[in-house]
Formats: C-alpha cells, structure tokens, sequence
C-alpha cells in the first residue's frame, strides 16, 4: 500500500470522510459499511496492486460518526502507512477474521449504510435483523465523481504527457513498419515502453 498524497487526491481523507458523516447524518445512520475497492482507495487517498491493471488494495471499511476502521491485511502496511492511517484516526483491523465480528455486535440502536449491489451476502447476513438497514448507492461514488481543481489539472496533465508517448509511439510505428517484423505484442510493448518514460508512471491500465 502506498499513500496517494493529497497534491493528486485534491482532499485530505479526513476532508472525504466528513463529506460522507455529513452525508450520513443526513440519512439517519451510524454506520456506513463500504466494500468497493476504488471507493476505499478513493477516501482513504490509498493505492496498492492487489488486483493487475487497477491501483486499489483488498480491504473493506467501516464509517462510524466518530471513528473509521479499516479491515486490511496488515502486512501489506508499512511502519509509515500504519503510523500515519492510525494518526489520523484510522483503525485498523484484520480483514479475514473481524468484519463479520463486528457487524455481528451492531445493535437495535445502529443503522448501517451500504451497497447492495456491492456487498456480499455474507457480510449482509452478519448483520443482525433488528440493525436498521439503509441500502443505497455508496455515497463515496457520488462524491468521487465531482471532480475538485487540482484532480481535473492533474487529469489533464496525464492526458497530455500520455499524448506525448502516444505520438512518439506513432512515429515510431511509421519509420518501424517496413524495417523489422511487428506484431500486436511487439507494439503494445513499444507503446508501455514510451509511456513507462513518463514521470510518475504507474502502470497500465488495461493489458
């Protein structure tokens, strides 16, 4: 796991996740359970590669009012990750054996929040029949699809620097073509190789 530092994000995580208690209070509920892997990593301004082609980590999260918990394999936490998710609030738990734990121990006074269409049956089951369920689509998805200023420009400077090394790749493809054998592989390779110069190269998004 690694922090997507808030001169990309736009917005501390502590920014995002008093959007979203504002957003649950407004719909009468104290908890908000969140399972989708691009919204965690959205809120909590975190990336890793769990899954190839998309910077998010396996884990799931729990929004109190108060608190936030985050059900994460902690070996996949640095010392500095750990300090600075736990310094800003943020508690961690592990992921295989504690969620289902404390959903069970919600009670008749808690309402919880969630996706249906995201959130698997069993985490669904956990929670106890007298919990005040509030299905809904995940507020984190509303709010992630407002982009703020600095996410836009940094947007657009990605499109730019990935139109560069498109161009050279064209022009390379050009001269290329009737010089040496190319097929598709060859050429997708050519293409990650001009984009893999780019500053801050991550990886591809798709293969």
């Amino acid at each position: 796991v690694f922090e997507h530092e808030v001169k990309y994000a736009g917005k501390s995580r502590t920014e995002k996740l008093n959007q979203v208690r504002e957003e649950m209070t407004k719909l009468g509920a104290n908890h908000y359970l969140l399972t989708s892997l691009d919204d965690i990593a959205w809120l909590l301004n975190i990336r890793g590669n769990d899954v190839p082609n998309n910077p998010v980590v396996i884990s799931n999260v729990v929004i109190a009012l108060d608190k936030c918990y985050l059900f994460i394999d902690s070996s996949k936490l640095s010392k500095e990750i750990k300090s600075t998710l736990e310094g800003e609030g943020i508690q961690l738990k592990d992921y295989n054996n504690e969620l289902e734990k404390f959903l069970t121990e919600l009670t008749d006074k808690d309402s919880v929040i969630f996706d249906s269409g995201k959130t698997n049956i069993c985490l669904y089951n956990a929670i106890h029949e007298n919990v005040k369920k509030i299905e809904k689509p995940n507020i984190t998805t509303s709010l992630k699809g407002i982009k703020n200023e600095i996410e836009i420009e940094n947007l657009k400077n990605c499109e730019v620097m990935d139109g560069v090394a498109m161009v050279k790749f064209i022009k390379w493809l050009k001269t290329s073509v009737n010089k040496e054998k190319i097929t598709e592989i060859s050429a997708a390779d050519k293409l990650e190789e001009f984009r893999s110069q780019i500053e801050l190269f991550a990886g591809l998004s798709f293969d």
